[in-house]
């Protein structure tokens, strides 16, 4: 086997591995360059055992989630566009779940960053969603509906840039374990379970309580 030296990054766009005499480096696939335990990728594992599940979801978070979900609550639905997650940002965050998500056990870390993908979501919902809909709904009954519509309409929004930061999870992770949501499965599922179902009874009662209101203005004003 040729023996190889650590390399500092690897991309999912450009593999890259020094070896003795130069680099080098595919497109597409990595080279098929062995160290002395004959395993291709032991110099990104080294890499990662610097590099555990916490440290790596602190970049994702910090680099890519957070900031989306920001935007998200800054909403200008004129302005906002699908692809809204800028390119060196989304870039970085795949790039470190591709990472983190390529390697041999124990070093594997896609079962951890599903879930935390769950986490994120839930932890969203439960302080930024939920108690916005909550202030919309002690204003009065068209505040709350008005507030409910707009956080279904920016959880669409949520749930694509989520989708797209850990899609290679949804194209390799999950296709290959049994009973897994895809990303946008688990995260609609994530707010009917949170969201849905914690306002949908007053959401019922608002709406027809406004038919009830608009029907007694339209009947005041037949008989004026």
């Amino acid at each position: 086997p040729i023996p190889c030296v650590p390399w500092q990054s690897q991309t999912s766009g450009q593999y890259q591995r020094r070896v003795h005499g130069g680099v080098s480096a595919s497109p597409t696939t990595p080279p098929r360059v062995h160290c002395e335990n004959n395993f291709p990728l032991c110099c990104v594992v080294r890499q990662f055992r610097d590099h555990p599940l916490e440290r790596g979801w602190t970049k994702i978070n910090e680099t890519g989630v957070q900031p989306f979900l920001k935007r998200i609550e800054s909403l200008d639905e004129e302005k906002f566009e699908k692809k809204s997650i800028p390119q060196e940002e989304y870039g970085e965050t795949y790039d470190t779940i591709f990472n983190m998500c390529i390697q041999r056990e124990p070093y594997n870390f896609s079962e951890p960053l599903y879930n935390k993908h769950r986490e994120a979501l839930t932890d969203y919902y439960s302080k930024k969603v939920i108690p916005a809909i909550r202030e919309g709904q002690e204003k009065h009954g068209l505040a709350f509906l008005q507030e409910w519509v707009r956080r279904w309409r920016d959880n669409k929004w949520t749930v694509d840039g989520m989708r797209r930061m850990f899609m290679y999870l949804d194209r390799f992770y999950v296709p290959n374990s049994e009973d897994l949501h895809n990303m946008s499965e688990q995260g609609y599922t994530l707010y009917r379970n949170n969201v849905f179902n914690e306002f949908k009874d007053a959401s019922r009662d608002a709406i027809l309580d406004c038919i009830r209101r608009e029907r007694e203005k339209k009947s005041k004003t037949v008989s004026c």
